[in-house]
């Protein structure tokens, strides 16, 4: 009886205790393409879901610390001064989406310029480059323009994207494009720009 006692208090005892093991959510991957360059491109910007969609702007090189706080309220004015390449600290697409994504630099923008075919294209009646890699893959940059507090977005008929990169007048490289040439261009840290992400 006592034997039957304890076998049925150990079963009672184990059961309690597997109700009591949580599964881990894996961290959702974010989609990329391939396009047989040195990094991996993001599918999407940052704060979108499609890639025709414009994500949110960023002000460049936010200080990590704040940005954790609300992670997407980031209009403050802690803009990083004196940097010439973002660290993980800093870099918005790292603090975000992690598992290695980051901004790209100026020289990964340039190799997606060089490597790369660009032509006009629409996605669901979004306007914006689409840019095809050595080894046929495809990626589209749609024309998200530039943030703006009063209209939501201005100069929607380019494209504005952040590199981590700075330029030797102090203001950080993008990417700047429109309907029939892309170039690397500077713009001031303040200035809110679109992100597409890489990841190794």
């Amino acid at each position: 009886m006592k034997s039957n006692f304890l076998i049925l208090f150990t079963l009672l005892l184990l059961n309690s205790c597997a109700h009591k093991i949580t599964k881990v959510e894996a961290i959702p991957e974010h989609e990329y393409v391939d396009l047989g360059l040195s990094v991996k491109w993001a599918k999407y910007n940052v704060g979108a879901n499609k890639p025709e969609e414009r994500g949110q702007y960023f002000q460049w090189g936010l200080e990590g610390t704040n940005v954790m706080q609300e992670k997407l309220d980031l209009y403050n004015d802690m803009i990083v001064t004196y940097k010439y390449e973002l660290n993980a600290k800093n870099d918005i697409a790292s603090l975000l989406w992690d598992n290695d994504w980051r901004i790209p630099t100026a020289a990964e923008f340039k190799e997606l310029q060089e490597k790369c075919a660009w032509e006009w294209a629409e996605v669901n009646g979004v306007a914006g480059q689409e840019i095809t890699g050595p080894n046929g893959n495809k990626l589209f940059l749609p024309f998200a323009g530039i943030g703006d507090v009063q209209w939501g977005a201005i100069y929607t008929d380019q494209g504005f994207y952040w590199s981590s990169s700075v330029a030797e007048n102090g203001e950080a490289q993008c990417l700047q494009f429109d309907l029939s040439a892309n170039k690397l261009n500077e713009k001031a840290r303040t200035e809110k720009l679109s992100i597409r992400a890489v990841k190794p």
